[in-house]
């Protein structure tokens, strides 16, 4: 029930309510199954927990991941239908950079478009640059360039 109520806060206030909740009942956790002679088979899940409540950024269960991945279990039948090889490679990577969109907050059918638009006439050693993080990097630059200039931070190259 934490985890329900803190899932999409900061990693900051995630650590404190995990800190002031659960580590207590994570510590008392671990005494039972010290207690209960299970301590040699579940060591790493009682250091897994106590790393749990010490970094904001983790999940206690893994229904984030399924979810993301779940697409691309849906899609495994479909893979199943490619003519060929070569037909399941590209429809795995074009998963994957729909979903390297997704996570670096991009929306996936502007980033493919933008992707299939230069890819043609981009230069092969310099195909980093259509890379997610790389657009966006440049997208935060560029969204932050005018409120930059407008507080007087941003000053024009002589």
């Amino acid at each position: 029930m934490i985890e329900k109520t803190i899932r999409g806060r900061p990693p900051d206030e995630r650590c404190q309510v995990r800190q002031e909740q659960e580590l207590p009942r994570l510590i008392i956790f671990r005494l039972w199954m010290d207690t209960a002679l299970v301590a040699t088979l579940m060591k790493s899940i009682g250091s897994a927990g106590a790393r749990h409540a010490d970094d904001g950024r983790t999940e206690i269960d893994n229904i984030t991941a399924w979810r993301e991945i779940r697409v691309v279990a849906f899609s495994q039948k479909n893979w199943m239908h490619a003519d060929s090889n070569a037909g399941s490679e590209r429809a795995a990577a074009t998963y994957s950079m729909i979903d390297s969109a997704k996570l670096n907050r991009i929306d996936p059918r502007a980033h493919l478009r933008r992707v299939f638009e230069r890819i043609g006439e981009h230069p092969v050693n310099c195909v980093e640059e259509l890379l997610p993080w790389d657009v966006a990097a440049q997208l935060a630059c560029n969204n932050a360039a005018p409120r930059l200039a407008a507080r007087g931070l941003l000053h024009a190259a002589s």
